[in-house]
């Protein structure tokens, strides 16, 4: 039993050592990785100016993406590695998410070890990064109160305008077991937390890619199961002292703490990203102001327009609508007056219509009645011609002959066997050339009279 128990001490001094050179090679490695790093910025790089230049860049796939490094925890033996990418594709986008794995777990060894180091972790992180804007600015104003001091982004004096600052929330799932001592700890955690951190750059390379320091701690929450257990030695296994349960850590954790390196794969260096847009698009926002100028002139010259329109327009319908009521009174009176003078024309037609029916009946009854008067008067005015002619009187002049022998002429001696004045209608008719005038002609005289 003795020879044994000497035999088990030889080989866990065996593995102890074992261990410990294991220790001792990872971090020469780790130191040889960063010290090459080194060499090759300081070889193949140039120092990283601020681009003020006023512009608006779309960035690639690959200028969006960067890989992250912490090297506190490579120091205590985590291997890490973090991918990031912007969210935005403008040099003016602020916001990223990452992706990081840290990993140590379970390591090869013959025998258990009495010294345990393992972590397994997977985090998501999402970042907000800003730079410092001077007070008295365009835009910028001074803080109000402490949480505004706290996280606003404004400062007096801007003391590293190179740098760019970061706050931003993460989540994180981790298995773990350690033990140092007699007494280990294993289990699980899930943690949800802030972190705040800044970002310098460093060195741009030949081909475009650069490379920026990192510093930066994230704090939160942390949600457990934790079981203890100890090394049994004889057995080689690790057997469970007391069983644990999930439940919350009562005071903050510090998860994370950052001193890493930033490795930019693209061609757009930090020095040109996370910027403002109004600085980093002066001419797009001189182009804002302008079109917005251009509008309020537009809005002011459109509402002059409107007024001086509603005015003449207001002050045209008054007039017209006034010559148009002078018009339309003056229209209807004539309209009045034409409908009058064609309502007298048409009963004056009519009139004129009627009396021409009228004498046109007289005139035929009193044709009909000459002719029957002259058919009947003719052997009676002969004989008294002839008689007359024959004898006359002593005392009848000679010129009643003439005159009944102008009657007769006229009328066929109608006349003066009826006791007319001898001469006088006679003498009237051989004066007018023997003619009467016409039923027509005296009603056609009546009816221009009446016309007059």
């Amino acid at each position: 039993m003795c020879a044994f128990r000497i035999h088990r001490a030889k080989d866990v001094a065996g593995r102890d050592d074992s261990l410990l050179r294991k220790v001792r090679l990872r971090n020469l490695i780790a130191r040889t990785f960063v010290c090459l790093c080194m060499m090759a910025v300081v070889d193949v790089g140039r120092a990283q100016v601020v681009d003020r230049t006023p512009r608006t860049d779309t960035l690639s796939f690959a200028d969006r993406l960067s890989v992250r490094a912490n090297f506190v925890d490579w120091t205590f033996m985590l291997p890490n590695v973090e991918v990031e990418l912007n969210l935005g594709n403008k040099n003016w986008s602020r916001w990223a998410v990452g992706l990081g794995l840290t990993g140590n777990w379970q390591t090869s060894h013959t025998f258990k070890p009495g010294v345990v180091y393992n972590l397994m972790e997977v985090k998501a992180d999402l970042r907000y990064y800003w730079r410092p804007r001077l007070i008295g600015t365009r835009g910028v104003t001074k803080q109000t109160g402490l949480l505004d001091r706290l996280f606003s982004c404004r400062r007096d004096v801007v003391k590293r305008p190179s740098m760019v600052f970061y706050r931003g929330a993460y989540i994180a799932y981790s298995d773990y077991s350690f033990k140092f001592g007699s007494e280990g700890n294993q289990g699980s955690a899930l943690t949800l937390g802030v972190s705040w951190g800044a970002v310098r750059p460093l060195y741009v390379f030949r081909r475009g890619n650069s490379l920026d320091l990192e510093l930066g701690v994230g704090v939160g929450l942390c949600y457990r199961r934790n079981d203890k257990y100890r090394h049994d030695r004889e057995d080689d296994c690790y057997p469970i002292t007391e069983k644990g349960s999930w439940g919350i850590v009562p005071f903050p954790v510090v998860s994370d703490i950052r001193v890493g390196l930033i490795y930019r794969l693209g061609k757009y260096p930090s020095t040109s990203m996370y910027r403002w847009r109004y600085d980093v698009d002066a001419a797009y926002a001189a182009l804002n102001d302008s079109i917005n100028e251009a509008r309020e002139v537009e809005r002011i010259n459109k509402h002059t327009a409107d007024s001086i329109t509603k005015l003449i327009d207001t002050e045209f319908w008054r007039v017209y609508n006034a010559a148009e009521g002078k018009n339309k009174a003056k229209a209807d009176s004539l309209d009045r007056a034409d409908s009058k003078r064609r309502e007298l024309q048409k009963a004056a037609e009519k009139a004129a219509r009627k009396r021409r029916k009228d004498g046109k009946a007289k005139a035929d009854s009193a044709a009909v009645a000459l002719s029957k008067d002259s058919t009947v008067a003719a052997p009676q005015a002969d004989t008294v011609a002839v008689d007359s002619a024959a004898a006359p009187t002593a005392g009848q002049p000679v010129q009643a002959a003439g005159k009944a022998d102008g009657g007769n002429g006229n009328n066929e001696g109608a006349s003066g066997n009826e006791g007319n004045p001898s001469g006088k209608e006679s003498g009237k008719n051989d004066e007018s050339g023997g003619e009467a005038p016409s039923a027509a002609e005296s009603e056609g005289k009546e009816d221009g009279d009446e016309a007059k």
